[in-house]
């Protein structure tokens, strides 16, 4: 669209239980997080509820006048997700100094290794940019002292070369991976959600 148009691209988060929440410009490089749309009030707590500082990974939460506050004939649905006037959409993310909401993946797929979170969707996107791969999905796996290890699931076409994913992973992931296994597919309920749990019991 940039090559071919002078359209400035806008890349927008929101839900459909309370609308639009914020955005920002994808076609400035500079833009690293979207600037929140008032009359939202958005905060990044932890598993408690409390607020966090800037720059911290945490739960969002929001509000604002006029949004949804339940789901029709859902008690359970929303007592999670509705709590204390907040919706919480079931992201994660942090605030930069500059109050933008800068995205880290969903909090129903961290995979929690010796208190470390780990957001695999961010070492999936890594690892889909490597020569070869068609299709990937990191989980937890257990070794044979039974610690729990990050290891990745790849669908490889004929242009994989093990050696030459491993070193590139080595270099860009952020968290190690500790073994590579081909498959023939990723596992995926009927959403597309990948079912990672699937993986770290085959």
């Amino acid at each position: 669209i940039q090559e071919n148009s002078s359209a400035r691209i806008y890349n927008s988060y929101g839900s459909t239980e309370s609308g639009h929440i914020a955005i920002y410009e994808i076609t400035n490089k500079n833009e690293t997080g979207a600037w929140i749309r008032p009359p939202v009030t958005l905060q990044i707590v932890d598993d408690n509820d409390q607020p966090l500082p800037a720059m911290s990974v945490g739960h969002i939460r929001y509000k604002r006048p006029g949004m949804a506050t339940s789901y029709y004939n859902n008690p359970e649905a929303t007592a999670q997700y509705f709590r204390d006037g907040f919706f919480y959409p079931g992201d994660l993310a942090y605030l930069d100094h500059a109050g933008r909401l800068v995205l880290q993946g969903r909090s129903n797929e961290v995979i929690n290794l010796g208190g470390v979170k780990i957001n695999p969707e961010r070492i999936d996107a890594i690892a889909l940019t490597q020569i070869g791969i068609k299709d990937c999905a990191v989980f937890a796996h257990l070794n044979e002292a039974g610690v729990e290890e990050l290891a990745i699931a790849l669908v490889v076409d004929e242009g994989f070369d093990k050696e030459s994913f491993e070193k590139a992973m080595s270099k860009d992931s952020p968290y190690p991976i500790r073994r590579a296994i081909i498959v023939k597919e990723i596992p995926r309920n009927e959403n597309g959600k990948i079912l990672r749990n699937l993986l770290a019991k085959g």
